[in-house]
């Protein structure tokens, strides 16, 4: 078949590569327009309302719209964290007032202490077993609904359990009970984390992780007095009067829930069954094993169903089109770690909270009003401890105030296990044992969940937030039927006493707290636990010093700020664009649309020489940049391609070929692809705008009052702006002045290229074009672990084939601490070496190749912007990365051009959101762009890593059929 008959069939351009790497030449500009804040006529078209790319996932939903961001300091936020906070002051409140109360129960009832222990157990089984739904049907149906809904549903359980007649009803009872608690502690994390962000999010969190130490000490005066005096049964009939009013104030003053475009899919309802199932089923058979004996035939049969149905779940989920639990966010980095402290942490917390009330009552024989008032300092300095550690997470490490946590929960039971002397063993030994616990799970409470929210997209703050809880509460259930199944062996069958087998129970507390503190020790790198809107992150080229000062102090540069022609245009209300890539100018073009004035700076001089320049991909990004870009530029699309003159098909598969035989491997999928040039890409996009080249950025100054920016140039000017956003390619300055120059650093990876171009007469063009399969594209890896590509770069001259340049490599292992010692003609003749070992056309274009070719070496490399240690503190929504700035990564999935347009779009989005003609906050600038960075980093994070995964196994032969580019495609996004 020959290079005519490819022209005559319909086929689509396959891609690959990012867009940012700065090499060749950018064009001239085309003679640009002064921006002057266009007027802009016409709605922007909603979030909500831009279709998604064909085969990709969602566009980003912007669930917050701008009028539902808030502040803590505001009555509405005010009023809205009281009744958020009020969740967890209720569990709290059910659970210590139960506890204190369990003596008179379990006089009323006689039951035995094993028994017993279901009065607590019941709830935290059902609390735990359904968070894990409730947070997935927080986000999916609205947040408010199920807040609304789980404090009514509390309501009546709570006045049935006051009314139970006998031990088992009130254990099913507390049971049920626990499903509404679950409703409300995901939904209610989710408002907390989408209504404030920044530091207001931060102090909201300590706040909401106070409110449960408030929970604990009204628990403990209302448990208390009330059994002493009317009797245990009036702590439920009262406690509906709390759960009521939340319920009403909350419907009134929490913000709407904003459609999500998932309520019109189908719900994962066999997931939902299997994780609440296997969740339910594993607590029960822990609980019960120690009690009825693990050789029972139905606790086998029942461990194993659980454990089948948990693993199904995880299976499933990893097919499903609509997952109730996303498997990428355990592939967050930490989150798993986190998920297993809190787990440890929490439960050791509620078993020694168990043991030394009942220590107190049956061992030190008080009251119940008596231990209500001995245990009021475990309460205040809980509330004090979780305030605190949210101040303290605004400029430390959290990876050291969860090891000190976890210190402190070893610690903490060990003076009320050594108990020997009853009259004195309360403030001895229990309240040590109560501070030192107490502050302990403060401490990992506002630590994990200030983390993992923070880490996590808008759209799944409910879902993240029901799996940290889920860690919580199963871990409760679970330390309590271990403790209660080893005291049961050892202390009840050998009749010990009542102090003896509260101490069995305690030391176990010692054992589980062991474990999460070996486990945050050596079994996971936290690296640096950090999150948006920290302090802790500096903002100078060396990383160690903040930079506060603004223009008109002494310390500034007495250059005056850089005229920029835009008279209409305020001093310093605009955005300021670092990097004229494609990234940046698909920004400037929403931006420009959108009324909102910017200004766009280049490093490079206006003609520059001497540089590269490369083919990269485009499918589904064309949607986000048909959003930004009007319509007359982008009609010049076509122009931009390779070969304008090979017509766009809407799914066209590649054919992935044995480099060694010719044979075909396999089809990868693709969607409708466009295949770029990027210069004449760029020459497009720069159409209407005016770039200020020559422009290199070398520091970046706040302003104190929060409002301002100012970008400083090498040339000695300086430019003041609302908002910088960077997008100046894989070695961004910015990005080095935000995480420090080390941090900053691209990481190598074990593979290495060098890339040729080059020109061939008119029978080898015509049949490199021709061979084997496809006339743009072809990809050949080999079983000796190297991999081929070959591209068309310029076909445009349809009419002369040896004018047509072909870009060529192989890309082959490396060892990522390789220092390159080659030059370029060594570099040359290496790839012809390793082309031998190919079948044509990789054999021959390299064979027809000069000797004295250029050659490109490139050791690949990329950035992961979700790991700790590279997130940035964007100083109240004043600056951040976007496009290969912020995640720079490997070519082989052809994802970095897709990904770029992507964070234009919801960067523009976000600005779109608050922008108000220049008439925002500074808190609604703030949460606008931690939305955006949520978003970006989860999205562009996991891009990262399959991207390196898919440069490992294509290049290693036996896992070539695994890796996510064979598994997910080009042209398709896998996330």
């Amino acid at each position: 078949m020959g290079i005519v008959d490819y022209f005559s069939r319909p086929r689509g351009h396959q891609a690959h590569g990012g867009d940012e790497t700065p090499t060749m030449e950018p064009p001239k500009v085309i003679e640009p327009n002064i921006i002057s804040s266009p007027d802009f006529s016409g709605a922007v078209t909603p979030a909500h309302m831009l279709p998604s790319p064909a085969g990709s996932e969602d566009t980003l939903i912007f669930e917050k719209i701008p009028h539902q961001f808030g502040r803590l300091g505001s009555w509405k936020g005010s009023l809205i964290l009281l009744v958020t906070s009020g969740s967890q002051f209720l569990d709290n409140v059910f659970m210590t007032s139960a506890n204190i109360a369990l003596s008179s129960i379990q006089q009323d009832f006689d039951v035995s202490s094993t028994d017993l222990q279901w009065m607590i157990s019941a709830y935290t089984l059902s609390f735990g077993g359904f968070l894990l739904l409730a947070g997935a049907l927080s986000d999916r149906y609205g947040r408010k609904k199920i807040l609304c809904l789980g404090l009514a549903w509390l309501s009546v359980w709570t006045l049935a359990i006051g009314f139970g007649q006998s031990f088992i009803q009130l254990t099913v009872f507390r049971g049920i009970q626990g499903i509404g608690a679950a409703m409300t502690v995901p939904s209610a994390i989710g408002i907390i984390s989408s209504y404030f962000s920044g530091v207001d999010r931060t102090r909201a969190l300590s706040i909401y992780g106070a409110s449960g130490t408030l929970g604990f000490c009204t628990g403990l005066i209302f448990g208390g007095f009330l059994t002493s005096s009317l009797g245990w049964r009036y702590i439920f009939y009262l406690i509906v009067i709390i759960t009521g009013s939340l319920g009403i104030l909350g419907f009134i003053v929490l913000p709407s829930d904003v459609p999500s475009e998932k309520k019109h899919e189908r719900m994962d309802y066999i997931g939902a069954v299997m994780s609440t199932a296997g969740l339910i089923l594993l607590q029960f058979v822990l609980s019960s094993g120690g009690t009825y004996g693990w050789d029972q035939p139905f606790i086998i049969v029942l461990l194993i169903l659980a454990v089948c149905l948990l693993v199904g779940f995880t299976i499933f989920e990893k097919y499903v089109s609509n997952p109730i639990m996303p498997l990428s966010l355990w592939k967050i980095r930490n989150f798993a770690g986190l998920w297993v402290i809190g787990f440890t942490g929490y439960g050791t917390y509620q078993n020694v909270i168990y043991y030394i009330v009942l220590m107190a009552q049956e061992v030190d024989k008080l009251s119940a009003g008596d231990t209500a008032l001995r245990f009021l300092p475990m309460g205040a300095i809980g509330f004090i401890v979780s305030l605190g550690t949210g101040k303290l997470l605004e400029f430390m490490n959290g990876k050291h105030l969860l090891i000190a946590g976890l210190v402190l929960a070893v610690v903490a039971p060990i003076s009320s296990a050594l108990t020997s002397n009853p009259e004195a063993g309360f403030w001895l030994n229990v309240l040590p044992t109560s501070l030192i616990s107490i502050s302990s799970v403060s401490f990992i409470f506002v630590t994990t969940s200030t983390v993992v929210l923070t880490s996590v997209p808008v759209e799944v703050k409910s879902l993240a937030g029901g799996m940290l809880n889920t860690a919580f509460q199963i871990g409760s259930g679970v330390a309590l039927a271990i403790s209660a199944a080893v005291t049961n062996a050892v202390d009840i069958q050998q009749r010990h006493s009542l102090a003896e087998q509260y101490a069995t129970g305690l030391w176990c507390s010692v054992g589980l707290a062991g474990l999460g503190l070996i486990i945050g020790l050596f079994a996971f790198n936290f690296g640096n636990l950090t999150f948006l809107g920290s302090s802790a992150n500096i903002i100078t080229m060396n990383g160690t010093e903040e930079r506060t000062k603004h223009e008109g102090t002494e310390d500034s540069m007495t250059h005056a700020p850089l005229d920029i022609s835009q008279s209409s245009i305020s001093n310093h209300v605009k955005v300021l664009i670092i990097g004229a890539g494609s990234t940046g100018l698909a920004l400037a073009h929403g931006l420009k649309k959108a009324g909102i004035p910017f200004v766009i700076f280049e490093k490079e001089e206006e003609e520059p020489t001497g540089k590269r320049s490369w083919s990269m991909g485009l499918h589904w990004g064309y949607e986000p940049l048909q959003y930004l870009v009007p319509a007359d530029i982008m009609a010049g699309l076509k122009e931009a391609q390779v070969d304008r003159h090979v017509p766009i098909a809407e799914n066209n598969p590649l054919p992935m070929i044995n480099g060694e035989t010719g044979a075909l491997i396999t089809e990868l999928k693709s969607s409708k692809v466009y295949r770029l040039r990027r210069d004449k890409f760029r020459a497009m996009l720069l159409q209407g705008l005016d770039v200020h080249w020559g422009k290199s950025l070398y520091d970046i100054i706040h302003s104190p009052d929060g409002e301002r920016v100012t970008a400083k140039f090498t040339d000695g000017t300086e430019v003041i702006g609302s908002l910088l956003i960077a997008t100046d390619g894989p070695h961004s300055t910015t990005r080095a002045l935000l995480v420090g120059e080390k941090a900053a650093k691209v990481t190598p990876i074990d593979f290495a290229t060098t890339i040729c171009f080059t020109q061939h007469t008119r029978e080898h063009a015509l049949f490199l074009r021709a061979h084997p399969h496809h006339p743009l594209y072809q990809v050949g890896p080999h079983p000796e672990g190297y991999c081929a590509w070959l591209t068309l770069h310029d076909g445009d001259d349809i009419d002369h084939p040896e004018n047509w340049t072909f870009g060529h490599y192989i890309s082959f292992p490396e060892p990522r601490d390789h220092v390159n010692k080659r030059t370029m003609r060594e570099h040359v003749a290496h790839q012809k070496e390793l082309a031998r070992r190919f079948v044509d056309p990789w054999r021959s274009v390299f064979d027809w190749m000069s000797p004295d070719n250029d050659g490109w070496y490139s050791k690949l490399r990329n950035w992961d912007p979700s790991l700790p240690e590279h997130r940035w503190d964007n100083r109240q929504g004043r600056v951040t990365l976007a496009g290969d700035a912020a995640h720079p990564m490997t070519f082989q999935r052809g994802q970095g051009l897709n990904n770029a347009m992507k964070d234009a779009y919801t960067a523009c989005k976000a600005i779109e959101s608050f922008w108000n003609q220049g008439d925002f906050t500074i808190e609604e600038r703030s949460a606008a762009i931690q939305a955006y960075e949520e978003e970006m980093v989860m999205r562009t994070g996991e891009e990262v890593r399959l991207s390196e995964q898919t440069t490992v196994k294509i290049h290693n032969w036996p896992s070539v059929m695994q890796s996510p580019l064979v598994e997910s495609g080009l042209g398709v996004k896998a996330m």
